[in-house]
């Protein structure tokens, strides 16, 4: 990037700008773009960023042993059997177990 801007953007405490700088500024001279849609462009990528930091934060300020996300989730007979209404027969736990995986399946 442009090294006299590298202080002002630390002072600023903007210094993720350096990132994506140089990619902006080609972007914004291929695509025309005004000074207000290029500075824009810039702080989208410093809030991203920010959002970003924050959440990598959170996540290990929490200590979670390992990272879980709803896509990752998997709907097996063990975590049914844990929903299975108490005195459900084998027989009818397949149906409850079909319901269970459609809903699973949702998020």
């Amino acid at each position: 990037p442009m090294p006299e801007l590298t202080p002002m953007l630390k002072q600023l405490r903007l210094s993720g700008f350096m990132d994506s700088l140089e990619v902006r500024n080609k972007q914004a001279i291929e695509d025309s773009l005004s000074y207000t849609e290029f500075l824009a462009l810039l702080l989208q990528d410093e809030t991203a960023r920010r959002s970003s930091r924050k959440l990598d934060l959170r996540l290990r300020r929490a200590g979670f042993r390992q990272e879980k996300t709803l896509e990752a989730f998997d709907c097996m007979p063990s975590v049914w059997s844990f929903f299975q209404p108490a005195g459900m027969q084998s027989s009818q736990c397949c149906s409850h177990h079909a319901k269970f995986q459609v809903v699973c399946n949702r998020y």
